[in-house]
């Protein structure tokens, strides 16, 4: 028979009960998360709090695509194709 696990929530979300301890599926219920997100984000943890029940737990990036005008202007004309396939006549 398997081993139930259980989790103890130390933040602040109001679905939970600080310093309680919560199995798989009750926290799988008041969270709204899948299964497979909840075995990433909880595996080898005891304790888990309300960073680990976010939808969306990814940093908007920082990194710029253009520096300046004229590199928004080179990729504009680089996505113009150099050929221009005429269409066949009927």
């Amino acid at each position: 028979m398997a081993e139930i696990n259980y989790y103890k929530f130390v933040g602040e979300d109001s679905r939970f009960t600080l310093n309680n301890s919560y199995n798989m599926r009750e926290i799988l219920k008041r969270s709204g998360l899948s299964e497979h997100t909840f075995k990433n984000r909880f595996k080898g943890r005891y304790n888990f709090d309300d960073s680990h029940l976010t939808t969306l737990r990814m940093k908007p990036s920082s990194w710029v695509q253009f520096n300046n005008e004229a590199q928004r202007i080179s990729a504009r004309w680089l996505k113009i194709p150099l050929i221009i396939r005429k269409e066949k006549k009927k």
